[in-house]
């Protein structure tokens, strides 16, 4: 009786694709013979129908050979990963799925991106829709490390996620609920962009500039990072509202100053939400009067703490900042 392992090579394979994947593997590891002939057919099959999973898998065991292999037999290493442990873990704030070395940049892995860089993965693939790339968690999460790896690799310093975001301007950006982690962690990253050519105005889908995010955001160091980096301080958003005039409209006392002892202009009259022409102080009066009305109605709960903008020690030094350099009339 003739051995199964003289079954031609073409016949073996008409039967492991008819079995499913663990009873074709247990196939193929029945034999030396059987694992030689159906190994590159298992390979190819698993690649065809959990490419991100397989990724996942081996960068999870630390199992680069195994992943070679799979290269080897056709598997793309920008294959998006599916939910797993990798991608819980190292991109837990966002439900779009990411690239491998996505994720590797947001793990802060420089060995990782290495090793998929030299495997072929793109640094410029981004998230869907999002289309947030490495280089975009890298200065989210302020890796100046990272982010020199990714450019020197040939991230795009001007990547744009789906709202127009650079990676200058995500790491210009700070949410006060971070925990007041980015306040700190993204300074030199801001710096290292700008280093390596990031656009001091690249402006979002909203027309806002790195620094009017940092404005708008609250993130003094940051602000005092891209005024000294370059940044115009009399840049206006799609409004027409300058950067002093929104920072004045905030009471933000520390960034006002900035702003001023930068450059920006006091004199600058710009429309307000009704069209009139108004100069910054008169944005902050009318932004401490709305903050004295909601502290009236108890819209808001506590009293101005004393050194800020809104109290009346730092509604003076606003005022003194903000007033208008005119040239006295000749009497």
């Amino acid at each position: 009786m003739p051995s199964l392992t003289t079954v031609p090579t073409e016949i073996l394979l008409l039967v492991s694709d008819n079995l499913d994947i663990p009873s074709h593997f247990a196939l193929a590891s029945s034999s030396r013979s059987f694992y030689e002939r159906l190994l590159p057919a298992l390979y190819r099959r698993a690649i065809a129908t959990e490419p991100g999973e397989l990724i996942n898998n081996a960068l999870i065991r630390n199992r680069l050979a195994a992943l070679d292999r799979f290269i080897e037999y056709g598997l793309n290493i920008n294959t998006l990963l599916p939910y797993g442990l990798f991608t819980r873990r190292w991109y837990s704030w966002s439900d779009e799925l990411p690239t491998a070395v996505l994720a590797a940049a947001i793990r802060g892995s420089i060995r990782l991106v290495r090793l998929l860089i030299e495997r072929g993965a793109d640094v410029n693939i981004g998230t869907m829709p999002a289309n947030e790339t490495p280089i975009h968690v890298a200065a989210r999460c302020g890796n100046i490390d990272m982010i020199r790896e990714l450019v020197a690799a040939g991230a795009d310093i001007e990547a744009r996620t789906q709202n127009k975001w650079t990676p200058l301007w995500v790491a210009s950006h700070c949410k006060m609920w971070e925990e007041g982690k980015r306040k700190s962690d993204t300074i030199e990253a801001i710096k290292v962009l700008v280093e390596l050519g990031a656009d001091l105005e690249g402006r979002a889908e909203n027309e806002d500039t790195p620094l009017m995010e940092a404005v708008l955001s609250g993130f003094v160091k940051g602000v005092q990072a891209l005024c000294e980096a370059g940044a115009d301080v009399n840049s206006m958003d799609g409004t027409g509202i300058a950067v002093l005039h929104r920072a004045a409209e905030l009471g933000d006392r520390a960034i006002i100053k900035t702003l001023v002892a930068h450059g920006a202009d006091v004199d600058k009259m710009v429309p307000n939400s009704a069209g009139i022409m108004w100069k910054p102080i008169q944005f902050f009066a009318a932004g401490r009067q709305r903050y004295m009305l909601w502290l009236e109605q108890r819209a808001i709960a506590d009293v101005p703490d004393p050194e800020s903008g809104w109290a009346e020690k730092g509604a003076a030094e606003i005022s003194a900042l903000l007033i208008p350099r005119e040239t006295p009339m000749d009497l």
